[in-house]
């Protein structure tokens, strides 16, 4: 509370509505308000976030309108008057703003209002979607399946790893509609349209991709959910769990405990010739207490990621975190071809015992391999079948990453380059670095547990 976070890549504000909310023992910051931060390079992603902010900020607004905008492909006739009357708004507000013209704010206005619309690109997904014709919800079904079919059909897999027939009916609705309502909601041609926000983008706008409202939560997350109330399926379980957290998030917005400003921005490396701008005003105007990289450490070089880490902490020491993706694709061993590719096949074997349960003791196997014992640890074992109906390498990769993660971490932190791990950092010419900074020191690292419902 009271400190700044800024979130790199933040796709939505999942991060915001998941974050575990802490006081802060530092004088300078008690009685403050959170301020949380966005910098996206998606245009899309921007406008529907400043447009969900704006609903939760309007107490008279339902969270199910909420939860639908954020999630469905059909929503409520009321859910879409409520989300074009929070684009009016979110457009007003802009007016009275900074130059809401400009798409270069940090550098010509040096620091936006919260929540202002000076990129072009956000303005017209704003603009498109108060003008748009309403969709029908039968069209919505047909579009959303045949993108399931063409470019998701994996998402059928899920089913068959749920244990519950009211969860594999659940699941098997979503997969077929995708619609998410937080309520008893019967959709028909006078109740329901498609969400504008799925189909209705203007012309260019990046297709459709494996989406799920699954991969915004972790398993325990899920877990600690059902286990509040084990009555509800699955789909409703993940509508109980998003309903309370946007009421959480609605009352510190409501009473001034949060604040939310988003940029569209792209953070580059200081090497780059426009790579600086946004650097400098990240480390002189936002001055976070923390960063969330999201992924982003998959796309760039590790040394010139570290080099922007340090820059955007010439203030004071920051609270780095990311994920990655992509590191079992440098990192030897982190697939069980790696050990067949040298002949070694007892290492293979073992590997393969694993994730499999053999040699584990016991007269069942299917219920001593890695993805069971882990299933176990979170809870989830009374929930899903372990392992889940999925490919033999994702099985494999599994368990070889957990052998080869801390390898990839020490990597990591060696490709910061000459400054070592808990050294102070040298100044440079352009960002100067504060007596307080105490230099990298690594937190913790771990590896997700395995979650049949994630892509």
């Amino acid at each position: 509370r009271g400190t700044t976070h800024l979130a790199i890549g933040f796709n939505d504000l999942n991060s915001l509505i998941n974050c575990v909310w802490m006081d802060t023992s530092e004088a300078e910051y008690i009685g403050q308000p959170f301020r949380f931060v966005g910098i996206e390079m998606n245009p899309f992603n921007i406008a529907k976030s400043l447009v969900v902010t704006e609903m939760l900020s309007k107490p008279d607004v339902p969270l199910t309108n909420v939860l639908q905008v954020w999630y469905s492909t059909v929503w409520s006739t009321a859910t879409l008057r409520h989300f074009k009357i929070s684009i009016q708004a979110v457009l007003d507000k802009n007016e009275k703003g900074l130059s809401p013209h400009r798409c270069d704010s940090w550098r010509e206005n040096g620091m936006y209002v919260a929540r202002n619309v000076s990129d072009l690109k956000v303005r017209s997904y704003l603009y498109h979607w108060l003008s748009v014709e309403s969709m029908s919800y039968k069209e919505a079904r047909r579009q959303w399946l045949d993108i399931v079919v063409n470019e998701n059909i994996k998402m059928f897999h899920q089913i068959s790893s749920c244990k519950r027939r009211k969860d594999r009916i659940a699941l098997a609705h979503y997969c077929l509609t995708g619609e998410v309502f937080g309520a008893q909601f019967k959709p028909d041609s006078t109740n329901a349209v498609a969400s504008p926000t799925f189909f209705q983008c203007p012309d260019g706008s990046p297709p459709l991709d494996e989406e799920s409202i699954f991969n915004t939560f972790s398993i325990e997350d899920i877990m600690d959910s059902f286990n509040k109330d084990r009555s509800m399926n699955i789909v409703q379980t993940f509508e109980s769990r998003v309903t309370h957290l946007l009421g959480s998030l609605r009352s510190k917005l409501v009473q001034g405990h949060v604040t939310v400003e988003l940029y569209a921005g792209i953070v580059k490396p200081l090497s780059e010739r426009d790579g600086h701008d946004i650097v400098k005003f990240i480390a002189a105007k936002v001055k976070p207490y923390s960063i969330g990289w999201s992924n982003v450490i998959d796309y760039m070089p590790l040394d010139k990621l570290h080099e922007l880490g340090r820059a955007m902490s010439s203030h004071g020491d920051v609270a780095h975190y990311a994920y990655s993706m992509n590191w079992p694709t440098e990192t030897y061993g982190a697939n069980i071809f790696d050990y067949q590719m040298r002949n070694n096949f007892e290492a293979a074997n073992n590997i393969l015992d694993l994730a499999l349960g053999e040699n584990f003791g016991g007269n069942n196997v299917a219920e001593n391999n890695v993805f069971q014992l882990c299933a176990v640890a979170a809870g989830a074992d009374s929930l899903f079948y372990c392992p889940d109906w999925d490919t033999p390498m994702n099985s494999t990769s599994y368990v070889a990453c957990q052998m080869t993660k801390d390898s990839w971490v020490e990597y990591f932190f060696q490709k910061a380059g000459a400054p070592k791990v808990g050294s102070p950092f040298k100044t440079s010419s352009t960002f100067i670095y504060q007596s307080t900074n105490t230099g990298l020191n690594k937190l913790s690292h771990t590896l997700a547990l395995p979650c049949p419902l994630h892509r």
